[in-house]
């Protein structure tokens, strides 16, 4: 029988973070904004012959968000969705022309999307996929869709990030496939009681499938109907000399394979691709077929990803 368990601290369905001022950097540090786990201490310790490093990490998209507009970085390693943010803030710098040889671009389907249409002023690494997980206990049948997750009781009992652009993409999802969703709804996770856990969990699929090997009573699942996508771009708020090499030795596709595993997230390089095994290839990167149904979020409105 499933039993209620403490809220996990590091949810992202938290309240954001306020911005808050800029900590003093050491004299010369470069200073990152990261995703947790995206700029580990063993790639800080690798690159400790070209600079010291000030690493700010987040663990949400409103984080995210906030720590753009609300402070100063020399490298944003952000998603797509905060790209938006610092372009309008005016946070970032155009990419150097020849950032990259164009053998070594990310695969074109990351490319050209509309909040930065010619990748001016980002370039995407990486990129994760929402799903959910269930408790095999509450839920011993299981369920593989968003179809199924919509359906009666499912939605009732489900924990959904406070995160207003995914929710329109899933409000599409939901449309197409159970029809019209009841917008009073909206999404909010139903009242409860101080503590208790929901048995099914929407959040990217990097997230649960890194908590998954300590919760083995909650099942991961990579919807069979599509989802939506999360990109991981890298942007530049300084040009100052050792910049160019850290990017470099980040995009290092042994190195880049690394991050990407530890973090559980596709990377978005062929080269990288080539050099992860069959298993993790498939465990991380969806068929052409799924890709199909998959929608990048893109506020207002979605494109989708094959269009």
């Amino acid at each position: 029988m499933y039993k209620p368990q403490p809220q996990d601290p590091t949810s992202t369905n938290q309240p954001p973070v306020a911005p808050v001022q800029n900590p003093i950097a050491p004299a010369g540090a470069v200073r990152v904004l990261a995703p947790e786990g995206h700029f580990p201490q063993w790639l800080q310790d690798e690159l400790k012959g070209l600079s010291t490093f000030q690493v700010t990490t987040y663990s949400s998209i409103s984080q995210a968000k906030e720590k753009v507009v609300g402070q100063l970085f020399d490298l944003y390693l952000i998603p797509d969705r905060a790209v938006i943010e610092g372009i309008a803030h005016q946070k970032f710098l155009p990419l150097p022309q020849g950032f990259m040889e164009p053998k070594e671009l990310p695969i074109q389907t990351y490319l050209n999307h509309p909040l930065d249409p010619h990748n001016q002023f980002s370039l995407p690494y990486g990129c994760t996929y929402y799903g959910f997980a269930y408790h095999k206990d509450a839920l011993p049948k299981g369920i593989k869709s968003w179809k199924d997750l919509f359906a009666g009781d499912n939605f009732a009992q489900t924990d959904f990030p406070q995160d207003s652009e995914l929710l329109y993409i899933l409000t599409l999802i939901a449309e197409g496939q159970v029809g019209k969703t009841d917008k009073k709804l909206d999404f909010k996770t139903p009242s409860s009681a101080q503590g208790e856990e929901f048995p099914l969990r929407v959040r990217t699929l990097s997230e649960l499938r890194k908590l998954s090997p300590q919760n083995p009573a909650w099942q991961v699942v990579t919807p069979e109907d599509g989802s939506a996508i999360e990109l991981y771009h890298i942007a530049l708020g300084a040009l100052q000399p050792p910049l160019g090499e850290i990017v470099k030795k980040f995009l290092n596709p042994l190195i880049a394979a690394r991050i990407s595993e530890e973090n559980q997230f596709s990377s978005t390089f062929k080269a990288v691709l080539n050099l992860q095994s069959q298993v993790t290839r498939k465990n991380l990167n969806p068929d052409s077929k799924w890709m199909d149904k998959a929608i990048f979020i893109r506020p207002p409105k979605a494109a989708k990803a094959h269009s």
